[in-house]
């Protein structure tokens, strides 16, 4: 079974479309939601549409993205997971096809690669371009920033998550990779938004990342050094 994770922050244009789209997917799942403590009418609405069809916690307070994927992930009984966002940027369709490559291939992890068509390219900022070439320069990898992914729950098990925000893509894309995971990479449909339409993460979110990448690899120098195996913990 897959567990859909879906962390949302105050979008009510979009949630009810979104978590529809996810229900209507042909595949054995279950549906997460995590409001992370909106003060629009997203939460209203989640319980207005949904009822049982979805498993909804709610935050009383806005903790963060990763919070919120850690407790989904808590919360999830799948033998796979999958992140999904609450707008249209990755949609929900893609996750047939990560999940697919998932099961058939045995992967531990199957990570999106965001295909932006050049009609839709000129909808990001230039700091957004900028950002993910230098990350994917200085990882080696096409798209650790990739917010839509499905991974094996056991796998996430022997991470030690620390990142609340928007790094826990990045994070767990480097502990991954460090901790000699098996990974495919696949290429997905990419609907970018402007600011003015919602999107959430900027600059500061960058240097966040930017200090993740620096810490996990930090710390996974050091276990090599000394030889330390992972240890499995989720850290809220």
């Amino acid at each position: 079974m897959l567990s859909i994770i879906i962390p949302v922050y105050n979008e009510e244009s979009s949630i009810v479309n979104v978590v529809k789209s996810v229900l209507s997917l042909d595949i054995e799942k279950e549906v997460i939601v995590i409001d992370d403590g909106s003060t629009d009418s997203t939460l209203a609405l989640l319980n207005y549409e949904f009822g049982s069809d979805i498993t909804l916690i709610r935050n009383r307070k806005n903790r963060g993205k990763g919070y919120c994927l850690k407790l989904g992930i808590k919360e999830s009984k799948g033998d796979f997971i999958a992140f999904q966002d609450a707008d249209f940027e990755y949609p929900p369709e893609n996750l047939y096809k990560l999940y697919e490559s998932a099961k058939k291939g045995n992967y531990d992890s199957v990570i999106g690669i965001r295909n932006i068509s050049w009609r839709d390219i000129s909808r990001m900022s230039l700091g957004s371009i900028l950002a993910n070439r230098f990350i994917s320069k200085i990882t080696g990898e096409p798209d650790v920033f990739s917010g839509q992914r499905v991974i094996k729950k056991e796998v996430l098990n022997n991470l030690s998550l620390d990142s609340n925000g928007f790094d826990i893509e990045t994070e767990i894309t480097l502990k991954l990779i460090n901790m000699g995971y098996n990974i495919k990479w696949e290429d997905i449909r990419y609907i970018p938004r402007t600011r003015s339409e919602g999107k959430k993460i900027g600059v500061i979110d960058f240097f966040v990342i930017l200090y993740r990448y620096i810490k996990v690899n930090k710390a996974a120098k050091v276990m090599k050094r000394k030889k330390i195996s992972p240890v499995y913990s989720i850290n809220k």
